[in-house]
């Protein structure tokens, strides 16, 4: 039976959760690494028609925290984490289908279309049930941290990474059709996180904390400007190096 006492956090767990959440979707090169390597897995096992490959590539995913990220940003009606979250989502959207298409294209070429791919190549209400579902137990994983959050990630996944690389797929055979609609899968599924989301801590009274998401924002922000920092060093180190070794 649901009671109040499931949506109760002390002020103390609401600051840890948002900064946990907001450190977890930190987009570190890390994190586009295992963004890349899930589409892949994600591609071969809808091109093998085999769900456990496909399975795999959600353990891999790092979708769950960029998402509920923005979900947290329009509690909190904290605009520049809505608008980080944003960026961070619009930037996996885009390389997981552009991972996947360049898959299918050249280096592992489809042979017609299997069940994995045509069941995730149309919008339907059963992949919505399953990402608001999703999205409920998101929010409570990451609020919650007795609760196995990577598998919770996985069922995030489940709604999210599949239908994006079966859009790359489409995109790879030149069909709008397959491309547009599991694109479309993906945008509904992804509202329906987002919208479960917003309601759980909603319901969990998280607006009053709104300067510990500044607050972690601003770490993170520091972390990627000293990440840049770091890289235009090395590479200043490197063409120093290359002129002393030039004739």
């Amino acid at each position: 039976m649901i009671t109040r006492a499931a949506f109760e956090l002390t002020a103390e767990e609401r600051g840890k959760t948002i900064t946990r959440l907001i450190e977890s979707s930190y987009p570190g090169s890390l994190f586009f690494i295992m963004l890349v390597v899930s589409a892949i897995i994600a591609a071969i096992g809808l091109i093998l028609n085999n769900a456990s490959i496909v399975i795999g590539s959600m353990l891999v995913a790092p979708f769950l925290s960029p998402v509920l990220s923005l979900s947290m940003g329009i509690v909190l009606a904290d605009f520049e984490l809505i608008k980080r979250s944003i960026v961070i989502i619009s930037k996996a959207t885009g390389i997981s289908i552009f991972v996947a298409a360049i898959f299918a294209m050249f280096i592992f070429v489809p042979r017609g279309y299997n069940s994995e791919i045509l069941s995730r190549a149309l919008p339907s209400l059963p992949y919505l049930y399953i990402a608001i579902a999703a999205g409920v137990a998101a929010a409570f994983s990451v609020a919650k941290p007795y609760i196995a959050e990577f598998i919770v990630g996985v069922a995030v996944s489940v709604a999210l990474l599949p239908p994006l690389a079966v859009s790359g797929i489409g995109i790879s055979e030149f069909d709008a059709i397959v491309a547009l609609g599991a694109f479309q899968l993906y945008v509904v599924n992804l509202i329906g996180i987002i919208f479960a989301g917003v309601v759980i801590f909603s319901l969990m009274g998280f607006y009053p904390v709104r300067k510990q998401a500044e607050k972690a924002i601003k770490v993170e922000e520091e972390k990627l400007e000293h990440e840049k920092e770091e890289g235009q060093e090395v590479k200043k180190q490197h063409s120093k190096a290359s002129d002393i070794h030039k004739p």
